[in-house]
């Protein structure tokens, strides 16, 4: 919730006014039926302006932290690194922790520059892969996936470019991520996928070599600046 800084300020200036007037009044008038010093009413006024603007303060932050704790909050967890497999899918996990649910949520990937230059990707799409899920619940999990495609590339490349036992190589994904809030006002967020593979090469007590692939995802937040153009 926005605050109105002009109502908050006309409410003070109107209950100043009003206060000065009952004053003035009291002072110029003099009525008899009126008893107590100026002071005395001073302090009773000052003390009853304090109270009126503490009370008015108190309900706006009240108000703000209502507001502020109904905000969904979309956050995305790491993979610890996993054995990959032939047939399997590149997986993350997505959670709402907020108190409220998030509608019409719809995810976009797409390869960072640097590595479309370094798989050599060069299909173009007016809007790359996408998932989308009509609700995501509070304190729920969803899972989502890395694009199939990306992930023959990216082995493909791999594969090429192993020179030794143990080969790490880090991809990067961005995903531009909008969804509507318990108001149905749009909201997006933009992130970098880093998709971290490692090739280990062993060998046993015969000299048979055998080989695995693992591979872990990190999640980084970052602003509509550090990405590439808007996706969606």
């Amino acid at each position: 919730m926005k605050i109105n800084l002009k109502i908050f300020l006309s409410l003070i200036v109107f209950m100043t006014v009003v206060i000065m007037l009952i004053g003035t009044g009291i002072k110029l008038l003099n009525p008899p039926f009126i008893g107590g010093s100026e002071d005395g009413w001073l302090a009773f006024w000052g003390s009853l302006i304090g109270t009126a603007i503490g009370v008015i303060g108190a309900y706006f932050v009240m108000r703000m932290q209502l507001e502020i704790d109904k905000k969904p909050i979309l956050g995305f967890l790491n993979r610890n690194e996993t054995k990959f497999e032939s047939d399997s899918k590149l997986e993350m996990t997505s959670i709402n922790g907020g108190i409220t649910p998030i509608f019409n949520v719809v995810i976009a990937y797409e390869l960072s520059e640097k590595t479309k230059k370094e798989i050599n990707y060069n299909e173009i799409r007016k809007k790359e892969f996408m998932e989308s899920f009509d609700v995501i619940y509070p304190q729920k999990e969803q899972t989502l996936s890395i694009p199939r495609e990306y992930c023959s590339k990216f082995l493909t490349h791999m594969k090429k470019k192993i020179t030794g036992k143990t080969e790490e190589i880090i991809f990067e994904v961005n995903a531009e991520v909008s969804y509507e809030d318990y108001n149905l006002m749009p909201v997006i967020e933009y992130y970098i996928i880093y998709v971290v593979f490692r090739y280990l090469v062993s060998e046993d007590l015969n000299n048979r070599c055998s080989s695995i692939i693992k591979y872990k995802i990190k999640i980084k937040k970052v602003s509509n600046q550090n990405v590439n153009n808007k996706l969606i």
